[in-house]
């Protein structure tokens, strides 16, 4: 990210580059606490959170960002390297400026070049990078969720598992798969949400009730996608409302969605494949392996009765069969 900051052809962007390669290089031979002083890190954590939050304010101040960077610079040099080195050695090892006059200076004050604010790219890794830098979320949270946590704990002890290394998706032999479709309930229905049973409980309570604490994000999920009302539930995020009862019961969506992970599966495993360290969207290419490497398939088994219902839906949706608005999502 720094690099995009800074003029190639400058000599600060060698400095810059020549700091990285250190850094590469003690992970490689695998003695980075043993070359790097680890109390530095501390202080280059506040500095680089300052020169984020300059980068991300609407009306940047070139000199402000080039005094961060240059402070930066006057930590990582002379303090996080544990061997002591002079200026010389610096200069012969491309860490400082060839220049005295110049290190007399500000190394960067002539070398900025910030990128155009239309470049999403890079503003949204600027924007990660400071989510990351000042997220202190203690280590012993847990979520109250007991799916998540059960999904938390296959994944770490997964990560202990002794496998071969996968191949690459382009590599792997394509698989279908096909789920029969009888008459089996696609969508639950705003009525069916609301309808009570002997008892006088409703679907949307029960789900409530056993999930609770999902609906509670679900709602506020809605109230930051501009409900205002608890009304408005039931008629502009009624679709909302239908999708997220029926995840949670027995439908026919919910079968689709749990198939069709696999396809978003395959999508992040050709990312990782092809992406670095700077890429951070998913290109029509790693969609397109995807795709040729999975197939879904629904068979309908009454799929002539299905298209006739559809259109008697489409053409007279008064006294069209409600199930078909199901079918048509």
């Amino acid at each position: 990210m720094l690099h995009k900051l800074i003029k190639s052809s400058t000599e600060e962007y060698s400095i810059l580059k020549a700091l990285f390669q250190e850094i590469d290089h003690s992970i490689e031979i695998e003695k980075f606490t043993k070359t790097f002083r680890m109390i530095a890190l501390l202080q280059i954590h506040s500095r680089l959170i300052k020169l984020v939050e300059l980068l991300l304010e609407p009306n940047k101040n070139v000199n402000e960002i080039a005094t961060a960077m240059q402070s930066l610079y006057e930590i990582v040099v002379p303090y996080l390297f544990k061997e002591k080195r002079t200026m010389d050695q610096l200069r012969e090892d491309g860490l400082a400026p060839k220049s005295r006059t110049t290190m007399a200076g500000s190394l960067f004050e002539n070398a900025l070049e910030l990128q155009d604010p239309s470049n999403k790219d890079f503003y949204m890794q600027v924007k990660r990078l400071h989510t990351i830098l000042t997220t202190r979320d203690s280590m012993h949270t847990i979520s109250v969720n007991n799916e998540a946590r059960r999904r938390l704990a296959f994944f770490s002890n997964s990560l202990f598992m002794k496998m071969p290394r996968a191949p690459r998706v382009e590599e792997m032999i394509a698989f279908s798969v096909l789920t029969p479709f009888n008459d089996e309930a696609v969508l639950y229905s705003k009525k069916t949400l609301k309808t009570k049973n002997e008892d006088g409980i409703s679907i949307l309570y029960y789900l409530q009730t056993i999930y609770d604490d999902e609906w509670k994000n679900f709602i506020e999920r809605m109230r930051r996608e501009g409900m205002v009302t608890a009304d408005e539930i039931w008629t502009t995020k009624l679709r909302d409302l239908r999708l997220w009862a029926s995840y949670r019961g027995q439908t026919f969506a919910r079968t689709v969605r749990g198939m069709m992970y696999y396809y978003r599966a395959l999508q992040l495993l050709a990312f990782l494949d092809s992406s670095s360290e700077t890429d951070i969207t998913v290109t029509k290419e790693e969609e397109g392996i995807a795709l040729m490497k999975y197939t879904y398939v629904v068979s309908c088994q009454k799929y002539w009765e299905h298209v006739v219902s559809c259109q008697k839906y489409w053409e007279h949706k008064a006294i069209g069969d409600p199930r078909a608005e199901s079918l048509i999502f």
